[in-house]
């Protein structure tokens, strides 16, 4: 746990000194922040966060020692204007150094600084609003004021705390299942805050007795079921964005850290989601503020008028939970899950969120995928029955917009079927529920009763594979002027949305909504919206009935994002909003712009382009994804690195991938019983034979005539034109294959070598046109070179390590003879295409001398004829279905 500690008070301590370095010098809180006034909460957080790193154990930041910096800040506290929540943050903060009277922190302060502070922990002015319609929370907040004031030894009354108790205590006694309406009008408004309730009222667990200690234990197993592998706890309602991850991480310290054998059971898992939840957390903060409203919304009233304060109070969350895991003396066991170690997210479970209301959530999980769909109070964006997984399922934040239900316009106002339904039933895969009223979209706390449209609705969502089918009714007392669906899409998931029961001629119109504010949700912009109207019942003009489907794209972050194989592999995916390709968030080349919420299955290529031959780093990936629950699907290009160095640190790294794949893709049945012979595989690790698709549309100059491009090349014309081409592998032969050239008797060769290694020299002879050392070059003139060959040499060492090469892709995109020596891939893939040739010296050169220009248009004729086989198109589809077995356990090819 020490580790974990650490790692998250170097994330916190960082970031805090990045503020202190960009905006806040010398501790000094600026009056102004991008046009908006500082309040004195600022500085009230930026002291919080300062005594939650005292706690756990940092001495200094941004070259203060902790103490010092608190006592800038708090001289900086306006006390007349410090209430509620800040007040008991400044109270909490002074108590860590002493009671009032003999402060550390207030030593040598001025009677009139001493009275200032001291107001600023005062609040009781609050009190009386508690019965005017102040939010019930709020007793929670005066009773740590007053608890706080108490331990500083200020004067308090006896009866007030113990009043504010008792209200706390009634508030989270409510509801008999533990969850927290904290709506004034108990509309069943369930969001992050009925999680975050029991962390916030923490410091008061000793007075609250066993109500607090069940509360919380509801609280984690909620959030258990709702979690996604990037740590996001709450993806509905208000305030989710950054603050939901942190939700995570608070619920991982109490947990691991408590000693209330009720929660020990999660402690491994918990333990588990605190890594991706850290990581996600990094990327919620630039240049030490919070960036929350750059390309997204955190919500109205945490506008960029509250920046400063979110970054602050956010920081003092993440260094609460630091110290509450470097005071953890238990550290958990072993990673629960599958055999390779996965947590296992795997739910279809109605929960009930409350009792009256009764209001409820549909998770639904399998692996690194799946959602959740709230059926609660409130008819603003984010609490309607939409599904919710970020990155993939996302609505706007704190709009009067709805999605995925039907939205009825009548009169100036829409309405929706929102709120707690009057009731919903659950069946394996599939959800229901009706609604006896709409209601206006936009209320966080609607009236009872109030802002109706009279009428009926019903919503059902199914679960098929990977898409999820929407039926929806809607039945009015009286015709409204129009009935509509709207799904948003998120950037980096395409959706595929389908009309199921209209006309073919109508099917969901595509809306471009990019850098649309209102269109943002908290973790993106929303740059596509689907939609469609609703055609009345031909008989009964009230009535709407509709039905459609949404299917994600398949999210892959594949190791060789950018690459051509992967372009080629996923491009013609991505035109047809199947799967995307994005790029490694892993390792020391891992992109920090992608989180574990942005890619549902790791696509792992060539393993030493991921962390080399650092054994320890990639166990450290391995482990990485476990816990993100995210499967491993292994392309095997190789049975070992094109180039490693000594030892054998690449055979374990190999090995490694070989027990935590999932899926394998080979090339060729040959190249499979090569890597099955060779490396050991998990018994339910599948294998598929996937041919590598060929490259015809990958370099548009390789189809420049070949008089054309050996011009362009400046090539003489005269002879069959052979090609060495592509990086040197010591499995390939070229140096050999040039001696064999020198000894052939045919003159009607011509040999461009284009791949020597730079200790490799070409024989003198004149029909070696070209002998240079392999370099990079551009795609344009790599597809001339091709344009001007007849026929590309492959003379591979047929016992060699290699089991594909992209040259075989290039032949028969290219429409090339090939002149190969008895490997095992060339044979399977390219057959009659090839144009045999022996490894050894003597076969190269009989076969050299036999070569002729029959010969090679045949084999160039049987290289066009495979196109259709190796095509993009058909290996990507192949792919795909792969991509969607390890997303829906559907996987059913084996060795």
């Amino acid at each position: 746990m020490r580790a974990k500690a650490d790692e998250l008070l170097g994330l916190t301590t960082d970031t805090l000194e990045q503020l202190v370095a960009t905006h806040l010098p010398r501790w000094r809180i600026p009056g102004f922040m991008a046009g908006h006034p500082v309040e004195p909460d600022v500085a009230a957080d930026v002291a919080f966060t300062l005594a939650h790193l005292h706690d756990a154990g940092v001495t200094e930041v941004a070259g203060s020692p902790v103490p010092d910096a608190i006592e800038q800040v708090l001289a900086q506290v306006d006390g007349s204007r410090t209430h509620t929540f800040f007040s008991y943050r400044v109270a909490e903060t002074l108590a860590r150094f002493g009671s009032f009277d003999d402060n550390q922190i207030l030593a040598g302060w001025s009677p009139r600084a001493r009275a200032d502070i001291a107001a600023a922990t005062d609040s009781r002015e609050w009190i009386e609003l508690l019965d005017a319609g102040l939010p019930r929370n709020y007793a929670a907040v005066l009773a740590r004021c007053e608890v706080a004031r108490e331990r500083l030894g200020l004067e308090v009354d006896p009866e007030v705390t113990a009043d504010l108790l008792g209200r706390t205590a009634s508030m989270l006694a409510t509801d008999p299942l533990g969850y927290l309406d904290d709506s004034t009008h108990g509309v069943g408004r369930t969001d992050i805050y009925t999680v975050d309730v029991w962390l916030f009222t923490e410091p008061l667990a000793d007075r609250l007795g066993d109500i607090w200690t069940r509360g919380l234990a509801t609280a984690v197993e909620l959030v258990s079921r709702t979690g996604t592998p990037g740590g996001c706890a709450i993806s509905w309602g208000r305030s989710s964005w950054a603050l939901a991850t942190a939700l995570t991480i608070e619920l991982a310290a109490e947990v691991l850290a408590t000693d209330d054998p009720a929660l020990h059971g999660g402690r491994d898992l918990w333990s588990a989601r605190l890594g991706p939840a850290v990581a996600s957390m990094r990327r919620w903060f630039e240049s030490g503020l919070v960036n929350a409203h750059v390309g997204r919304s955190p919500y109205g009233y945490r506008g960029p008028f509250r920046r400063l304060q979110m970054t602050a109070d956010l920081l003092g969350k993440l260094a609460w939970a630091a110290a509450r895991l470097g005071a953890c003396r238990v550290d958990p066991g072993a990673e629960p899950g599958d055999g390779r170690g996965r947590v296992v997210f795997d739910h279809d479970e109605l929960l009930p969120l409350g009792s009256d209301p009764a209001a409820h959530l549909w998770s639904r999980s399998v692996g690194p995928t799946g959602f959740v769909v709230p059926f609660v109070g409130a008819t603003r964006s984010d609490y309607l029955a939409a599904p919710r997984r970020p990155g993939t399922y996302e609505v706007p934040v704190d709009a009067a917009i709805g999605c995925w239900v039907p939205v009825v316009h009548s009169g100036a106002e829409q309405y929706a079927p929102a709120g707690v339904p009057l009731g919903v039933e659950h069946a394996p895969g599939r959800v229901s529920a009706r609604w006896g009223a709409l209601r206006r979209l936009g209320d966080l706390d609607p009236p009872s009763g109030g802002h109706e449209l009279p009428g009926t609705a019903e919503v059902t969502f199914t679960e098929e594979g990977r898409a999820l089918r929407v039926e929806v009714m809607v039945e009015l007392a009286t015709a409204p002027h129009a009935v509509a669906v709207t799904v948003p899409e998120t950037s980096g998931t395409p959706l595929r949305v389908e009309n199921l029961d209209g006309p073919r001629e109508k099917p969901f119109a595509t809306v471009d909504t990019a850098g649309i504010a209102e269109w943002r949700s908290f973790w993106g912009e929303l740059p596509v919206v689907h939609q469609h109207d609703l055609e009345p019942d031909p008989v009964e003009p009230q009535l709407f009935r509709s039905s459609y489907r949404v299917t994600p794209a398949v999210r892959v972050a594949s190791t060789a994002h950018g690459h051509h194989y992967d372009r080629t592999l996923y491009g013609p995916l991505e035109q047809r909003r199947r799967a995307v390709s994005v790029a490694n968030p892993l390792g020391p080349l891992g992109s920090p712009d992608v989180g574990a919420d942005d890619f549902d299955v790791f696509h792992l290529h060539w393993p030493e382009w991921l962390a080399f031959d650092d054994l320890s780093e990639h166990e450290a990936i391995a482990v990485t994804l476990a816990t993100m629950a995210k499967p491993v699907l292994w392309t095997a290009h190789n049975l070992r690195p094109h180039a490693r160095g000594p030892g054998d640190a690449h055979r374990a790294v190999y090995e490694l991938w070989a027990s935590r794949a999932d899926a394998v893709v080979h090339h060729s049945t040959w190249g499979r019983d090569r890597m099955l012979a060779t490396h050991d595989f998990p018994d339910d690790t599948t294998h598929h034979v996937v041919p590598h698709p060929h490259f015809g549309d990958l370099y548009p100059s390789a189809r420049t005539p070949r008089g054309e491009a050996a011009a362009r090349l400046g090539l003489p014309e005269e002879g069959i034109r052979i090609g060495l081409l592509g990086a040197p592998r010591s499995e390939r032969d070229v140096q050999g294959f040039l001696e064999a050239v020198a000894a052939s008797t045919n003159r009607d060769i011509q040999v461009c070598c284009w791949s020597l290694a730079a200790d490799q020299e070409a024989p003198r002879d004149g029909r070696i046109a070209v002998a240079e050392t392999y370099r990079m070059v551009d795609a344009d003139t790599y597809g001339l070179r091709l344009a001007a060959c007849d026929v590309v040499a492959m003379p591979v060492d047929p016992e060699g390590e290699m089991l594909g090469s992209g040259l075989v892709a290039d032949v028969v995109g290219a429409g090339l003879a090939a002149l190969c020596t008895p490997w095992g891939y060339t044979e399977e893939i390219l057959g009659g295409a090839v144009i045999p040739m022996g490894f050894d010296h003597g076969s190269m050169v009989t076969a050299l001398d036999g070569l002729d220009r029959d010969t090679v248009e045949a084999s160039r004729s049987a290289a066009v004829d495979l196109r259709e086989r190796l095509s993009p198109l058909r290996c990507a589809t192949a792919t795909e279905e792969i991509l969607l077995g390890l997303l829906t356990g559907s996987r059913a090819e084996r060795p």
